[in-house]
């Protein structure tokens, strides 16, 4: 038979044997009571109260003034689910079971909701990882073999819950929230002229008979879109002009470098990576040393004293597992070389 929601005055077609069930509106969601006839003015359900008559005065007076007993608070209180029951009125249910023909309650929506909340760092929580899937078409110098291995070591220092997949592994239809899509095409692959490299170096530095790479890529997740990197490089200099196979091996390291940095940074959302920030460290310790040559050394003191705040601060605030000594050495060895030539400034002004 069929019959209307008293709420919203949806139809719903339901069967002559669950008369005087209760159901759920599949429109605005209202529970109300199937009548046992058609003739029968529908409305929601409502218990029935007790005659107040019966009650004595006196006893309905102190009733209403007393606190409220552990048991209508109790009856106040959501129903405890029982195994096997549904999960809103506790009406018994198959194990299999997807809806309560009680309540109207089923399971698919309380699936969708549970699948909305799940978050990127959720799953990275519970130990799931997301895949990185490379796909670079015209590649005839290896360029994705080599942006897998510097993807790697990205992973790694960046701390992503990614890994890199395979060539026979295509990424799905719907990028999952940890999931990476770095694709694209080689759009130029020249090797030069060796001949023009060695006699007419002056000519190949404005481009003619240079070893050229040109990229073009696409970055996607799906949190943050689509990121379009478009990775050059050029050389036109090596030993007796430099071999073409071996300048395009250095292009190859060049615009793959280029290639993982930018998937690095859309995967993060971090201009500023970890690698850099361990990069900066170690030219600090460097620049350190290098400051304890008088004179000279005060100039590489102070940009070695910049790059090691830099790279300290950092690595304290993203609490990252090294780098930190080597940041703190490098901040300390410029002091001892400005004491030094600050020490012969003040001998050579006495003599």
């Amino acid at each position: 038979m069929k019959i209307n929601c008293p709420n919203c005055d949806t139809t719903l077609a339901v069967a002559d044997e669950i008369a005087g069930r209760r159901v759920k509106c599949p429109g605005c969601q209202h529970i109300f009571q199937i009548p046992s006839s058609t003739g029968v003015a529908l409305g929601p359900v409502a218990k029935p109260m007790p005659a107040t008559a019966s009650v004595p005065p006196r006893a309905a007076k102190e009733a209403a003034s007393s606190p409220p007993s552990n048991a209508v608070q109790k009856s106040a209180l959501p129903p405890k689910q029982v195994r096997g029951s549904c999960p809103q009125c506790n009406e018994k249910l198959g194990a299999s079971a997807s809806e309560c023909p009680e309540c109207g309650w089923t399971s698919d929506r309380i699936a969708v909701t549970a699948s909305k909340a799940v978050s990127r760092r959720a799953t990275a929580a519970d130990g799931a990882e997301g895949g990185c899937y490379i796909d670079i078409r015209r590649d005839e110098v290896q360029l994705a073999w080599a942006i897998e291995k510097r993807m790697k070591k990205l992973i790694e220092t960046e701390q992503l819950g990614i890994r890199i997949m395979g060539e026979d592994e295509h990424p799905p239809e719907e990028l999952g929230p940890d999931d990476l899509l770095i694709s694209g095409k080689v759009d130029e692959c020249d090797y030069g002229s060796r001949f023009m490299r060695y006699f007419l170096t002056f000519v190949t530095m404005f481009g003619p008979g240079s070893c050229r790479l040109d990229v073009d890529a696409e970055i996607e997740t799906a949190e943050g879109g689509n990121r379009r990197v478009r990775a050059r490089s050029r050389l036109w200099i090596g030993i007796l002009g430099g071999s073409g196979p071996g300048l395009m091996k250095r292009n190859v390291q060049i615009v793959s470098n280029r290639i993982a940095t930018g998937a690095a940074r859309q995967a993060t959302g971090n201009s500023f990576l970890n690698a850099h920030a361990y990069s900066c460290a170690s030219w600090s310790l460097g620049l350190g040393l290098a400051s304890l040559v008088p004179f000279l050394g005060v100039l590489f003191g102070l940009i070695g004293l910049v790059l090691g705040v830099l790279a300290l601060m950092t690595i304290k605030r993203r609490k990252l597992p090294r780098g930190k000594g080597v940041a703190i050495t490098g901040i300390v060895l410029p002091f001892f070389g400005f004491l030094v030539t600050a020490g012969l400034i003040l001998l050579l002004a006495q003599q």
